[in-house]
Order: C-alpha cells, then sequence, then structure tokens
C-alpha cells in the first residue's frame, strides 16, 4: 500500500514480516467476487445484484461510512453513517475474547476521566509556570483575558503540549484517543486553539459528544465539514482550520501521548485508532495547488509493547556513569526520536529506527555492567587477578602457599557462583517481554538522565487473578509494597502507575471495586492513603461494561504527600443500577469525608452503609476460619486420570479379581457433579494410592495401572526411572480420612452459593475444596443469600457473575454463634431439601425459608435485607 500512495507513506503502512514473507497486498487478484452479507451496510444493493468484485465490494463498504465527520452523524449528503473510531475497541475487546482482563470502557466513563484529570494538570502546568494562585481550570481564563498577542498564545501552547499523559494498559487506546480529543477541547475553551503563527480561531466552538471531537461554525451556525470545491477548499478559513486541527492531533500524538501493552494486537489497534483520528483532518496541501493530501506521519513510536509490571532497572538506576560509556546524549536521544516522528524518507527512518535502538542497547549493557551483582563479580575477579599475580620478594613460604591456594579456590568458587547469579538474573525468563520505563520514553528524562515522570497515568487496567501468572507471582512479592497471595494485578498497576507518575501528577483509573472492601485489598488501601485521593466513585452492581459483571469503581488522586485535613469526594451510584446521567446523578448525590475516615480495614463509601452491614454480620458469628479449626483441604491430584479414576464395571472386575481391591477404592466425584446443596454422583470410582503401595497386597489394582506404566513415567514425580505408585500428591496422603467424614464439598468458581453436603465419604479431585466435619447447619449459612452478598463484597469477580472464593474470602463467613438444639429447624430443612433433590424436585420455598431464619439469625432490618437481595 505503502507504494501506492505518498500519502499512506508511514509507518503505519509498512510492509509486515508476514507480508514480506507471503504477499503484499497490491499483489492480490480482484477476479474473485464477495457476495452481500444479510447485516452489511450494503444490504440494500442486494436487490440490483447479488455479487460484487472483490475491491469494488471493499471499496463501496468502506464509502459507505463517514471517517471524516466529528461525532454528528446524519449531516453528510445521503446520510452516510458515521463510523466511529471507538468500534476498534469494541471489535477488539470480542476479537480478544476478553483475554488477559481486557474489557472495552465505555465513552462516557473515558470522556469522564479524561476531562477531570486532565484539567487539573493544565492548571497545575500554568500553576507551576507562573507562579497563578488558581485551583480551578475556570481560574486559568482570567488570567489569559488580557494576554491575546500571537506570542503568547504561542507559548501557552507549548505550555499545553509539554503534557505527558500514558496509559500503562493501554488496551484499544481509547482512553489515549478521548486524551486528545479533550485536550483540544481544552485549547479552544481557553481561547488558545491558534495556527502555526498564533491566530487564533474566533468563531469555532469545539465540544465533545459522545466521546467524539465536535466541531460548530458558530458564524454560520453549522457543523464544520472540510470540502474541496471546484478544486478549491470551501474558504480559507476551513483550510486553515482543517489543516491546524490535523498538526494540533499530529504534536499531542507524538509528543503528549503514551501506552503500553503486553498484547501486541492491542498496541497495533491503538495505533490504528490515533492514525484514524489524524486522519478524520487530512487536509489538501496549498503547495500540490489542492490535489495532494499531507503526508501522514510516524505516530507509532509512543505505543510500545512490553509488560508494563515487570522491569529489570529500577526508576532510580543512575544513568550518569553509564552516558559516559555511550555514544549518544540523551538530547540525541530525543532527537533522533523526534526525527523518527518527522521524517518522510524510509532510509532515513530506518537508520533512526536502528539508531533509537542501539541507544536502548547500550543503556541495558552498561546498566547490566554497573549493576551490583556485575561489581560484586569483578571485584572477585580483581581479587583473584591480584592474588595470582602477586610477587614475593623473598620467596614464598609452604605457609604462605597454601594459604593463598585456600583463598584463590574460595575466591573460584565465589566468582562462579556468582556467574551463574548474574546469568539467572540477566536470562530470567519473567524479563522476557519486561518494558524499562527507566529510558524508553526519553520525554520524561531530563538532560542527565533523570526519570522525571507523566504528568498524567489513566486507564484502564486488565482484571486478571494473579494465581494464573505462574513464576510472575515470584517477581511481584519481591518488587511492590501492595503484593499480597491472592489479589488481582491491578492492585500493581496502581503501584507502578504511582511510581511513573510525577511529584505533583494527576492519576485516574477505572478498575473492579472489590480492593475497596477484600482483604487483599488492604495493602493497596494503605498505600493510596499516602497520596491526595480526591475522588472516589463506586458504581457497585451497575452495568457500566455492558452485560460484563465488572463491579467497577473510578480512583482519582494528586500525588501529593497526604494531608491530614484532606476532604474526599466520594460517590456510589445508587441501587437501581441506571447508567445514564451519570454526571448529573454525581453532582447531586456524591458528598465529601475526611480521606482520614478512609480506613485500610475498608472504604466508607456508601450512604446505605453497605461497610456497616458487613461488620454487622462479622459481630453477630464466629468466621467459619475458626468454627472448622483452620481445615480446608483441597481434592485429590492424580496426574493421570485415566490410571486411576474408574467406572463401576472396571471397579467391579478388580473387586473381583481381588476381594483386598475395594479397601483402596473409593467414591469420586469432579467439579462438574457438584450442584447447590447436593452431589449428583456419575458413579466414578478413585483407585487410592500412596506413595509406599504394597503391589503384592492388591494385585489387581496394580495390574491395572500397570497398564498405564510409560504415561506415569512422563509424571515430573518420577525419580532415577522409577514410577511412583501412586494416585495422590504426598500433601492429600496426610489428610485422606478427612473424605471420609460428613463434609461440605464446593468449587473454586462460583456464580451463586454452590455448597454440597456429603454424608457419603466421596473423595473429590482438585477442582473442588472440603470442609470436613460441617454439619447441615453450617451448610444452610453458606448457602443462604445472607452468605452469597457478604462474599459478593469480599471475592475476586471474573466474567459472567462468577465468584472466585479463595480460602482466605471463605474463612471471614460468619457462622451465628447458637446452640445446637437451635440448630435443629435448620437440620431440618436441609435434610428435607436434600430430599427433594434426590428426587428432582423444586425446593425454593424451603430455601427462602432457611433465608428469613437466617435474616433474623443476624438480625437484620428490613432496610438490611433488601441491600442482600438485590445482589441475589
Amino acid at each position: 500500500m505503502c507504494s501506492l500512495s505518498p500519502y499512506l507513506n508511514s509507518s503505519l503502512f509498512e510492509i509486515s514480516e508476514l507480508e514480506a514473507d507471503t504477499i503484499t497486498i497490491e499483489s492480490l487478484k480482484d477476479t474473485d467476487e464477495l457476495s452481500f452479507i444479510n447485516l452489511s451496510i450494503l444490504k440494500d444493493q442486494r436487490n440490483k445484484q447479488n455479487r460484487l468484485p472483490t475491491l469494488t465490494y471493499l471499496f463501496a463498504f468502506l464509502d459507505a461510512y463517514d471517517f471524516a465527520s466529528e461525532g454528528v452523524s446524519g449531516i453528510t449528503e445521503n446520510n452516510r453513517s458515521l463510523i466511529n473510531a471507538s468500534v476498534l475497541g469494541k471489535v477488539f475487546e470480542k476479537i480478544n475474547g476478553y483475554k488477559d482482563g481486557s474489557i472495552y470502557t465505555p465513552g462516557f466513563i473515558t470522556m469522564y476521566m479524561c476531562r477531570q484529570a486532565i484539567r487539573l494538570a493544565v492548571v497545575q502546568k500554568f500553576r507551576d509556570a507562573y507562579g497563578w494562585n488558581i485551583a480551578e481550570f475556570a481560574d486559568i481564563k482570567n488570567y489569559l483575558a488580557d494576554r491575546r498577542s500571537k506570542g503568547d498564545i504561542l507559548e501557552f501552547n507549548r505550555l499545553v503540549n509539554s503534557l505527558h499523559l500514558c496509559d500503562p494498559a493501554v488496551g484499544s487506546g481509547h482512553f489515549l484517543v478521548s486524551s486528545l480529543n479533550e485536550i483540544i477541547a481544552i485549547k479552544c475553551e481557553l481561547g488558545i486553539l491558534a495556527d502555526e503563527s498564533g491566530e487564533r480561531f474566533r468563531d469555532v466552538e469545539i465540544t465533545i459528544e459522545n466521546d467524539e471531537l465536535t466541531v460548530f461554525d458558530t458564524e454560520r451556525s453549522e457543523f464544520f465539514k472540510y470540502r474541496i470545491i471546484n478544486g478549491k477548499p470551501a474558504s480559507r478559513e476551513a483550510q486553515r482550520l482543517q489543516k491546524t486541527l490535523f498538526h494540533e492531533k499530529q504534536t499531542l500524538i507524538e509528543n503528549c501521548l503514551f501506552g503500553v501493552d503486553i498484547n501486541p494486537n492491542s498496541v497495533k489497534i491503538c495505533r490504528l485508532r490515533l492514525w484514524i483520528e489524524l486522519l478524520k483532518n487530512a487536509y489538501y496541501k496549498e503547495s500540490s495547488a489542492f490535489t495532494e493530501l499531507e503526508t501522514l506521519p510516524n505516530i507509532d513510536i509512543n505505543i510500545k509493547e512490553g509488560n508494563s509490571l515487570v522491569s529489570r532497572f529500577a526508576l532510580d538506576e543512575d544513568l550518569k556513569a553509564v552516558l559516559k560509556q555511550v555514544k549518544y546524549s540523551i538530547e540525541d536521544y530525543r532527537n533522533f526520536v523526534l526525527g523518527y516522528k518527522e521524517t518522510r524518507d524510509r532510509e532515513k527512518k530506518r537508520d533512526f529506527e536502528a539508531k533509537i535502538k542501539q541507544i536502548k542497547n547500550d543503556f541495558k549493557t552498561q546498566l547490566f555492567f554497573f549493576s551490583p551483582e556485575r561489581r560484586e563479580l569483578a571485584d572477585l575477579e580483581n581479587q583473584l587477578r591480584a592474588s595470582e599475580s602477586k610477587q614475593f620478594l623473598f620467596g614464598e613460604s609452604d605457609e604462605e602457599k597454601a594459604k593463598r591456594f585456600e583463598k584463590e579456590t574460595k575466591l573460584k568458587a565465589g566468582i562462579e557462583k556468582k556467574k551463574a547469579a548474574v546469568k539467572q538474573i540477566e536470562e530470567n525468563a519473567i524479563y522476557k517481554n519486561a518494558f524499562e520505563w527507566r529510558f524508553e520514553f526519553p520525554e520524561v528524562l531530563d538532560d542527565e538522565g533523570n526519570f522525571t515522570g507523566f504528568d498524567i497515568v489513566i486507564g484502564n487496567p486488565p482484571y486478571i487473578r494473579q494465581e494464573e501468572l505462574g513464576a510472575l507471582k515470584d517477581y511481584l512479592k519481591k518488587d511492590y509494597e501492595v503484593f499480597t497471595g491472592t489479589a488481582d494485578i491491578l492492585v500493581y498497576f496502581y503501584e507502578l502507575s504511582l511510581r511513573v507518575l510525577k511529584q505533583n501528577g494527576k492519576f485516574s483509573f477505572i478498575t473492579s471495586n472489590k480492593f475497596m472492601r477484600a482483604n487483599y485489598g488492604k495493602p493497596l488501601r494503605s498505600f493510596l492513603g499516602n497520596f491526595n485521593l480526591d475522588e472516589i466513585i463506586d458504581f457497585g452492581d451497575a452495568p457500566v461494561f455492558g452485560g460484563i459483571a465488572a463491579y467497577a469503581s473510578i480512583v482519582n488522586l494528586q500525588k501529593f504527600t497526604a494531608e491530614s485535613e484532606h476532604q474526599t469526594r466520594v460517590y456510589s451510584f445508587p441501587a437501581s443500577g441506571d447508567v445514564p446521567d451519570f454526571e448529573t446523578s454525581y453532582k447531586t448525590d456524591s458528598f465529601k469525608v475526611a480521606q482520614k475516615e478512609l480506613a485500610p480495614d475498608g472504604w466508607r463509601l456508601e450512604q446505605t452503609d453497605v461497610l456497616d452491614l458487613l461488620a454487622k454480620l462479622r459481630s453477630k458469628g464466629k468466621p467459619l476460619g475458626e468454627y472448622v479449626n483452620g481445615r480446608f483441604y483441597r481434592g485429590v491430584v492424580t496426574g493421570l486420570n485415566e490410571a486411576f479414576v474408574i467406572d463401576r464395571k472396571t471397579r467391579d472386575k478388580l473387586i473381583a479379581e481381588d476381594a483386598n481391591s475395594a479397601e483402596l477404592i473409593k467414591p469420586y466425584v469432579r467439579g462438574r457433579d457438584v450442584k447447590r446443596w447436593q452431589i449428583e454422583s456419575q458413579d466414578l470410582w478413585l483407585c487410592f494410592i500412596g506413595w509406599h503401595f504394597e503391589a503384592e497386597k492388591y494385585p489387581a489394582i496394580f495390574n491395572h495401572i500397570k497398564n498405564f506404566e510409560n504415561e506415569l513415567k512422563s509424571r515430573p514425580e518420577v525419580r532415577d526411572g522409577k514410577v511412583p505408585w501412586f494416585a495422590m500428591s504426598r500433601y492429600a496422603a496426610d489428610y485422606w480420612h478427612e473424605f471420609e467424614k460428613p463434609k461440605i464439598i464446593l468449587g473454586r468458581f462460583m456464580n451463586k452459593a454452590t455448597f454440597a453436603f456429603d454424608k457419603e465419604g466421596f473423595f473429590n479431585n482438585d477442582a473442588l475444596y472440603m470442609i470436613p466435619d460441617a454439619n447441615e447447619f453450617v451448610v444452610a449459612i453458606l448457602n443462604s443469600s445472607s452468605c452469597w452478598w457478604f462474599l459478593h463484597q469480599t471475592c475476586t469477580d471474573l466474567q459472567n457473575g462468577y465468584l472466585q472464593a479463595f480460602r482466605e474470602n471463605l474463612f471471614q463467613i460468619p457462622i451465628p454463634k447458637i446452640e445446637e438444639k437451635d440448630q435443629q429447624p435448620f437440620v431440618a430443612l436441609v435434610d428435607r431439601i436434600l430430599e427433594l433433590k434426590k428426587e428432582g424436585k423444586e425446593t425454593l420455598d424451603l430455601e427462602n425459608e432457611i433465608d428469613k431464619l437466617i435474616y433474623r439469625l443476624y438480625d437484620l432490618t428490613d432496610e438490611e435485607i433488601a441491600i442482600v437481595e438485590r445482589k441475589v
């Protein structure tokens, strides 16, 4: 495509490795035809013809949309449809299937967050630059009123353009696009939107509607549209405005907006969305007599691929010594990046790219060289060289020689050990996708290479349980002070973002709200308490993300050291869960609390006092963990179900061959077999074999499992080539007798309270947990609406309404303290439910009766019951 038009000679249109290895776009043939799709915008053309040549179809499809309109549909001829660039974000979300916790952020959210954060950052810029006594964005206008010269206007623009905004989990780039539009709207509102000479636009009103930039011509009372009529722009002013908007967007994208994402597809989509925003204001050049469009720049370099949470080098690593060893200065580095963005020559662009890569590689190499581990290794090597080269004027005695030999032997051993440690650190797979904030963005480095940080960090980080991250968990534990064993990784994005934010910078995140109350959020709540929390918004269960149950919250803060009397504005979404007109509702229903009242044990945000209800439930009962004396066990890990899990036919065959086999064959259930209240057995059995299995005592079982010897040899437990004939991991073997007791069995993931009561001694797989010696009363509590509400407040949210209940969450559940005789009504109801379940009958009335009894145990009011039942 690059060869077809110099206009598209941008890095976004470079031939990819895949094209280079297979086929380029210009090689595609137009001999094939495409049929019209029923739901396509071209569906009406089916009445005229059924198929079109491939390229004709594609161009007709693209031509049916107006990519250039600014947020107002229905204003172009033939009422052509507007395709919003944010559609790419929604498409990416669907294609990605919410992988890596990616969820598209709705426009009303990004608009609000960008407006709040960026306007405060602009206030800070003017306050720092001129010492003005201003607190609010509106105050800036008063100071600008008397400064309207072209020089002043250009100076103010440079100040705003010095903003550096970063999204550390950029996804499809929605926040960056919203930020781009917000900054342009801010300039217009301040009256400093001007062309390259500093001449302002007086008859233009720019606002943001539906997350799109809307440009209105107040003189003509119509929406602005760039048109070429008879080979010329409709007016000189239209040409000046279109050209200015193009270069404003280019400047802001190149200098102000930065993003990182671990997903390469996210990076590509984000770059494409920013390019589309620029494309909306493409203009025809005067120098070509309005026949050629301005060439698109290379705007991709600020959006980078990498794992934001992992870096080899700390932000305060000293680059002074490094800069003495490398060929280029920080100023050279910045100029190469700028050159890359501005050049339209492919060879020059590749040259800039090579120099930028060399500088970053030099930084890595030299930082490795100056690392503590490398310095310790160099010190040991120097000691060894000094010892080996030591000269003795009068010779060396045998005793001295022995001591020297012993010292050198120790030094050599230490060197080898240190080399291994250095290699392990430098080649650690954890750092495969590491992102080096220390030097990846030269725009946030001063001339001496010190990391100065971003003015704004904003975004919607992924929602992923850290348990899915494997070895990365050890890195997070070592490097982040907000670490807890069961946290969602969003907590680390909070800490990372505040690290890369400059002092006095503005921060805005939308994330799951669970950290506000859950135990895993306590370190994060304490960490955030170090800064001025300006605003906390809890959307509760409102459908902010469409049909996805994300239980969202927004946190806005400034990186000031927390002031003792600082007031935080808080807002909890109304229980109705209606999303429309958020800002109006926020203005009327939000309120302020002293930040010091937001205790690490849990943030009080709701005037309906959810935290009070949590405290009340806890006060009425004994934590489940204490109630069962900490006994909570994982199920059996066989490693090879084909060998150890058998059906009834195989069970009967083994017992017929050897009656002793019955001792080791146990009833067995899987995760899918455990339902609410009961187990639906699929007649499966477990060959329960431990490490000290006596093959000669149980020949039938041994011969059965011997058939799987080759598969078992591939297991990690194989030692010296010997196969361990056992069905469960050693830790489970320590508590096998607990399986045979009356117990509660539950799954790790639930979309409703799903606790089964087992009196038959089932063994279960590792997708399930068991709580032994628990009776019908406890299972009644656990399956109640009150318990499900409690878990909703404290557990990790997953997709589609599911929760993940960890041991720590379950052990918090308060079990009311009542005498055994008072438990009998619950026991009778549970027994009756189990009887009816076996008969396949409905039990809802009995479950409602249990709920009512439990409400009385917890002494809940009608208002508190209503809070509980809204979540069920």
